[in-house]
């Protein structure tokens, strides 16, 4: 029995659609799989960013902790310097002995700062809130602070060794009384500082976690 036309035109309409619908189901799983490529992506780069910032944390914790210390040996270093020049006050003192100044008339402590200026400058802690980067901000400007004091004093000293030379320096123990005084009142403060702060920082949240 001989096909109508319009059952000839039903019949090519379905091939036509057909090959449509398989196009729209291919483009469908392209757009889709596009999709979770950049998903997967993005997730990949958190978790890289996350991992920065814990390993940022961590080296800023250590070096932290380490310039306490070294904080508080040189605090301890002035005070024993203040109490040997307190015993050579006065005008019947006998002269200052050199020799007790292995480390200089003052030894301010050199701090390090390396693993917070790099965590700066590659955005390592973007994963932090702002109310804890700011409490490590507060401690490293104390230590920067700390830091030109120690600059100032030591071009003072200097200035003096040229002028007067060691021996000279050790026969004004009250000017050298006060430079110490300086140094502790400083090392004192930088150390409450520490005190306040380091506690905060060594708990605060992993950003991986």
């Amino acid at each position: 029995m001989p096909l109508t036309r319009a059952h000839r035109l039903s019949s090519a309409a379905a091939r036509v659609q057909r090959p449509l619908r398989y196009l729209f189901l291919e483009a469908l799983l392209i757009a889709l799989g596009v999709a979770l490529a950049l998903l997967g992506q993005e997730w990949l780069q958190q978790r890289h960013e996350r991992a920065l910032s814990h390993t940022a944390l961590a080296s800023i914790r250590e070096e932290l902790s380490q310039n306490r210390e070294l904080i508080r040996e040189a605090q301890e270093y002035h005070e024993a310097k203040m109490t040997l020049v307190r015993g050579h006050l006065g005008p019947d003192a006998t002269p200052l002995p050199l020799e007790e100044f292995p480390r200089g008339f003052v030894a301010p402590a050199q701090l390090f700062d390396v693993a917070w200026q790099t965590a700066r400058e590659t955005d390592a802690l973007s994963h932090l809130p702002y109310d804890r980067v700011l409490e490590l901000a507060k401690i490293y400007a104390a230590q920067e602070s700390y830091r030109l004091q120690a600059e100032r004093s030591g071009e003072l000293i200097y200035a003096d060794l040229y002028a007067i030379g060691a021996r000279g320096i050790a026969q004004k123990p009250a000017s050298l009384m006060s430079l110490l005084g300086a140094f502790v009142y400083r090392e004192r403060a930088l150390l409450a500082e520490f005190d306040a702060g380091l506690p905060k920082i060594l708990e605060m949240d992993d950003p991986t976690d």
